[in-house]
């Protein structure tokens, strides 16, 4: 029996898991939602409803992302090209994990450990 089939399966729940908190976490309104845009400033014209606008780059919650996947590329978890584009993702208020693992932009391997980070971010942003 492969492992490689359950793997795989383990790392498509764990994608579709973060996919659901984060879509939660934008409706809820937490603040908590990711999104990356290279740090331009949010848009002038306001998001129509059920949109999530882009954060800015010196938010909290940005700013706390950057430096959790900045600490798993220091350490070699994850490539810095990598990081950065989960960061885009974070500035522009989503992160769709599959789509990341499906474009290339992410190692299959790598997701979970930012699937982790991305999951403290939110917890430590989420209003109580």
């Amino acid at each position: 029996m492969s492992t490689t089939h359950s793997r795989r399966n383990r790392h498509r729940q764990v994608a579709r898991n973060l996919t659901i908190a984060v879509a939660t976490a934008a409706l809820a309104g937490t603040g908590a939602a990711m999104a990356a845009d290279g740090g331009i400033a949010p848009p002038t014209t306001a998001p129509k409803t059920g949109e999530r606008a882009p954060l800015a780059a010196n938010e909290p919650v940005v700013t706390d992302a950057r430096a959790r996947l900045q600490s798993l590329v220091a350490d070699g978890t994850i490539a810095q090209a990598e990081a950065d584009v989960v960061l885009g993702d974070v500035i522009a208020g989503s992160v769709d994990p599959e789509a990341l693992v499906r474009a290339g932009n992410v190692s299959a391997a790598h997701m979970p450990a930012i699937v982790t980070v991305l999951d403290e971010v939110k917890r430590a942003h989420a209003t109580p």
